[in-house]
């Protein structure tokens, strides 16, 4: 009966956190690919429906775990989950702040001014940054190595494409290199390649 629940509860702990995963890694970045109404009209029903889901996994994994409390195995799975939701929990306030941020644009009224524009361009890239850098590092964790270019992480399926640089246009990024095992050079982080200051201060090139 011991292993039964020990069953129960790694199962539903596992698929939980590959649900997360696939959000973190899949659907969300398509979903915003698709331009902000139809990331709205998905993420809606989406969000109501992995609710139901991961609510469900998480009762039944506590009450299966809950049979020994204090078994390393309990304390790994509960710091592995809290990882891993930390990443969904970012994602869902970084999609939070770009829907509130076109709100308000759209608020502004309908002709958008100076000032909404580059307030647009500017939510669109720190959403493009943070996706980038969640996946060179989902793509360090899988694959034990940096990715030699950006384009490593579109032929890995990581990203459907590099996105343009809201701020030039283009897909100019600037990438930040470290060296690795064997002195491999690979992508350690990337910037806006834009010298442009920004409406709070800095050059864009240093977000």
């Amino acid at each position: 009966m011991t292993f039964l629940f020990e069953f129960v509860a790694i199962f539903c702990t596992g698929v939980f956190a590959g649900a997360s995963l696939y959000i973190t890694v899949v659907e969300h970045p398509a979903r915003m690919q698709c331009g902000t109404a139809l990331a709205v009209a998905e993420f809606v029903p989406s969000y109501r429906r992995a609710t139901v889901m991961q609510v469900s996994l998480a009762v039944f994994a506590f009450l299966a775990a809950i049979l020994d409390r204090n078994s390393d195995m309990a304390r790994q799975l509960l710091i592995r989950w809290g990882r891993l939701h930390a990443v969904r929990t970012a994602l869902s306030l970084v999609a939070f702040a770009v829907f509130v941020s076109g709100t308000i644009v759209s608020l502004r009224g309908d002709a958008p001014t100076g000032d909404s524009i580059v307030g647009a361009k500017e939510a669109v890239l720190r959403q493009d940054l943070f996706q980038m850098r969640s996946t060179i590092s989902q793509y360090n964790l899988d694959t034990q190595k940096a990715p030699k270019s950006l384009d490593d992480l579109v032929q890995a399926g990581y990203l459907k494409q590099i996105p343009n640089d809201p701020t030039t246009g283009k897909p100019d990024w600037t990438v930040e290199w470290k060296e690795g095992a064997q002195h491999e050079r690979g992508v350690a982080d990337v910037h806006s390649s834009s010298r442009k200051i920004s409406s709070n201060g800095a050059a864009y090139n240093t977000w």
